[in-house]
């Protein structure tokens, strides 16, 4: 919204890995007085050509693509796809931004990365996995791709790239 106040319409793109995403996605966008459309995909491999130039046909001003494990490796064609439609996208994880894409706002798995490596080893010295607490991430970053922003016409407020952790040029 910061970004692109003068923009109304927002598609989101999700599928059965993302449900409590969308949900939240769709209280966020009721308070912000956005008009949502979202794209449920279905049936892997997904068709991005066609979900995109529904997104496009139904006037998105902007698209959210939530987190799913059916969307990470196709990561650099939908970054593409939102660079030829010329559609500002936001993404929870940042290799989206590295792959193309405009922005990203998510936890920074590295950090998760080797959590889990101290888990696994634990489970390997014995421990029972039942008895491990559950550990929520701490550390979220934010990614702007200065590229994609010009590549798409766009220009970022000073504000939002201030406040990136990481800005791609």
């Amino acid at each position: 919204m910061e970004a692109f106040p003068e923009r109304t319409r927002v598609a989101v793109l999700s599928d059965s890995a993302s449900p409590d995403q969308l949900s939240a996605i769709e209280g966020a966008v009721q308070s912000m007085r956005l008009s949502l459309r979202s794209l449920k995909l279905e049936n892997p491999p997904y068709d991005f050509d066609a979900a995109f130039r529904t997104v496009v046909q139904g006037e998105a001003q902007m698209l959210h693509i939530l987190s799913s494990p059916l969307f990470t490796p196709q990561s650099a064609l939908i970054a593409e796809l939102a660079i030829r439609n010329r559609l500002p996208t936001m993404f929870i994880f940042r290799h989206y931004v590295e792959a193309g894409g405009l922005m990203s706002y998510g936890v920074d798995t590295k950090p998760m990365w080797r959590r889990a490596a101290s888990y696994v080893a634990k489970i390997l010295r014995g421990a029972q996995p039942s008895d491990l607490p559950v550990e929520q991430a701490a550390n979220f970053e934010f990614a702007v791709n200065l590229k994609t922003a010009k590549a798409i016409g766009v220009t970022l407020p000073t504000s939002i790239l201030l406040r990136a952790d990481e800005v791609i040029e």
